[in-house]
């Protein structure tokens, strides 16, 4: 089960990064969208909640590069 966590998005409202929880691992993720389509999903096991709100806010601002872009 995914519980979604919070949401970042770009100054033109066209990236999204979509932080979520995955309740049975307790293991945070992020879901990556341009426009309405997921471009790719990252987990990160053993990694605290800030270290992958970070993660959502670089790639949002173009700081972060994903493989998928």
């Amino acid at each position: 089960m995914f519980k979604e966590i919070s949401e970042y998005y770009d100054d033109e409202m066209f990236k999204r990064a979509v932080i979520f929880l995955d309740t049975k691992t307790d293991t945070f993720g992020i879901d990556y969208y341009k426009g309405k389509t997921m471009i790719d999903s990252e987990n990160f096991p053993g990694y605290a909640l800030c270290y992958v709100e970070d993660a959502a806010d670089n790639w949002v601002r173009g700081i972060k590069k994903i493989n998928k872009e």
